[in-house]
Parts: structure tokens; C-alpha cells; sequence
């Protein structure tokens, strides 16, 4: 969360003002939330309020299928809606009842501070997909058989857990922009963040919008087996289903053009995450070496001591009204004292 709530004598910030949305921000969405949790209480609203919670476009047949399926349509804007609440709120109480806590024994930094928050939501988040990705690959059976990430494709038809999956990641994303002003992250953090959630957003919406079923196993994977399961599932798995136009209807996007561009966006980025990588750490060595290199000079030199001061350069450090006083002092000549009768 931004900013806490004080108490005591202190003056509360202006109703409907800055301080005061970041301040109360996850109880007024968390009341925004719970409007459309209410209103599927009413039978007047509850198919519009259904359309915010539960999953929509199921295109099971009763009759034929036991396991029930769903596709994408115009109406899960309105489910990333209400899940974009949802992780706002999270994002609140695990900051507050879970990071702050730790941040007060940690007496972190500022700058440390920001960064152990920004690390702490993500790792949460990121050890609860992996274990969700795993679910969805055990389940679907893909390893196994690699083959089920291009065979039969389009693959217009979802399981309950795997829509949700794609719901999920792409609510989360977009949760990252305001919560870039809830957090009153600063100018030159801002950059590294949009870039990321920009980035996850992106990917993770084309995959579900393309009906493409591989973004679940590269989210799990190392940067080299996403490059290789990337090559063999659009140059070659993808290849032998191509098609010379794509069909929105059917939701048949393989075309070459199509594939040789996801194929090359997924390797820019496992690129451009290698070289950020590779600089990091590179980066980290120099630092390293530039301190041990200072502790060594200053080790090797010892404390030198400062040489003596002349009289002039004593002088001239004086304020000027001294500084004329004391010239007048050193040029007047020494005269004999009287002698006492």
C-alpha cells in the first residue's frame, strides 16, 4: 500500500485528493469489487454481475462432454475487469500484512525498501503460476506428448483451469500501471517496471487471443528450452497445419507470417533478457572491483598526515577584516619599549 493511515492528532488529507486514494485505495476497490459480488444476489442483476465473476463463452455440450470448455470472446473484458480489482487489492494486504511486517525488522533503505516490496510481490506471484502452469501441463498432458502444442490446431477450446490461468496473468499485468501511482514509485523506477508489464502483458494476451497453447510451458522453462521449444513448435510443429490466410472466424491464425513473428519476438526477448542479464552482472563485477581496488589503495597508503600550514596560507584563511589586521601586524616594523625611568 501507498501510504498508511495515521492516527492520533494529524490531520487527515482532503476527502476525494491524492493522499487520500493512495491512502484508502485498496478498501475503495475492494468496495468496487464487492458491488458486483452483491449484485449477483439480485435476480434482476445477476447476469449482468455473473458476466464480472464467472467465466463466460462455455461452449460445452451437456449431452456429449464431460468436461467443460470454454472459448474467448468480447465478454471476458468484463471478467479482467473485476480480477484487475481483485489484484489490487491482494497487491494491498500481502504489502501490508506480510512485506511491511518484514520490511520494519529488515530497517531496509529507502531505495532498498522500494526494491524488496517490487521483489516480494513478484516472487509471490511467480511461485503461484509456476505452480499453476505445472497443474495445467500434468493435466493436458503436454509432457508426455509435445506434439498437443501444435497438433490440432486451432486450439479454440479451454478448460476451466486453463481460461482462468490466462484471465489471471493478464489481470495481474495490467494491476501494474496504477499501482505505479498507489505506490508513488519514483520517476526512475518507473521505466524497468512499464517495461515488464508491458512486455508480460503483451505476450500473455496474444497467447490466449491466437489461440496458441505455448506460453504455458515457457513461463516454466529456462531461457534456452523456451528458444528451442519456440523453434520447434512455430518453424516446425505449427508448419505442417499452415494456411495462406487467417481465418478471425475460426480463429485459425497459422500463417507463416504470423508464426515467423511470434518465433522472433520470443527470441528478441529471452535476447534482450540475456544481454540485461549479462550486464547486470557484469555490471555487479566491476562495482566490485572498483571497491576492492579503493580498499587496497587505501590500505596500502595509510592515513597520510597533512603538511604544515605557512603563516601566509593560516592568513589566508582568516575572514578579510582578520586578514588585513594581521598583514598590518607582520609589516609593522618592531619598535624598542621604553625603557623605565
Amino acid at each position: 500500500m501507498g501510504i498508511k493511515r495515521r492516527t492520533g492528532t494529524a490531520k487527515s488529507p482532503p476527502i476525494l485528493s491524492h493522499e487520500f486514494v493512495i491512502a484508502n485505495h485498496a478498501d475503495i476497490v475492494s468496495c468496487v469489487a464487492m458491488v458486483f459480488v452483491l449484485c449477483l444476489l439480485f435476480q434482476a442483476t445477476s447476469p449482468i454481475a455473473s458476466m464480472f465473476v464467472a467465466l463466460q463463452h462455455n461452449i460445452t455440450d451437456v449431452f456429449t462432454s464431460e468436461v467443460v470448455h470454454y472459448t474467448y470472446g468480447v465478454k471476458d473484458l468484463c471478467i479482467v475487469f473485476f480480477y484487475f480489482l481483485i489484484s489490487i487489492v491482494m497487491h494491498a494486504v500481502i504489502q501490508e500484512y506480510l512485506l511491511d511486517k518484514v520490511n520494519r525488522k529488515l530497517h531496509l533503505s529507502k531505495i532498498k525498501h522500494s526494491k524488496f516490496n517490487e521483489s516480494g510481490q513478484l516472487l509471490i506471484f511467480f511461485i503461484i503460476s509456476i505452480a499453476w502452469a505445472s497443474e495445467i501441463i500434468r493435466r493436458e498432458g503436454y509432457l508426455t506428448s509435445i506434439s498437443k502444442l501444435w497438433a490440432d490446431y486451432p486450439h479454440l477450446e479451454m478448460t476451466y483451469l486453463f481460461k482462468f490461468y490466462f484471465i489471471i496473468q493478464i489481470s495481474y499485468w495490467l494491476h501494474a500501471f496504477p499501482e505505479l501511482y498507489f505506490q508513488k514509485v519514483k520517476r526512475d523506477e518507473m521505466g524497468a517496471r512499464i517495461t515488464y508489464a508491458t512486455l508480460y502483458g503483451i505476450f500473455f494476451t496474444a497467447a490466449y487471443a491466437l489461440n496458441f497453447k505455448l506460453w504455458n510451458v515457457l513461463f516454466v522453462l529456462v531461457r534456452l528450452g523456451s528458444i528451442t521449444l519456440s523453434v520447434l513448435t512455430f518453424w516446425y510443429g505449427l508448419a505442417t497445419h499452415q494456411t495462406t490466410q487467417f481465418n478471425v472466424a475460426e480463429g485459425n491464425f497459422n500463417t507463416q507470417i504470423i508464426r515467423i513473428n511470434c518465433l522472433a519476438a520470443v527470441c528478441l526477448l529471452e535476447a534482450w533478457m540475456m544481454w540485461n542479464f549479462i550486464n547486470f552482472h557484469l555490471r555487479r563485477m566491476r562495482e566490485k572491483a572498483a571497491e576492492a581496488a579503493a580498499l587496497r589503495k587505501k590500505s596500502a597508503g595509510g592515513v597520510r598526515k597533512k603538511p604544515k600550514k605557512t603563516e601566509k596560507e593560516d592568513v589566508s584563511e582568516l575572514p578579510e577584516v582578520d586578514q588585513n589586521t594581521n598583514k598590518g601586524l607582520i609589516h609593522r616594523p618592531n619598535k624598542a619599549s621604553p625603557k623605565v625611568k
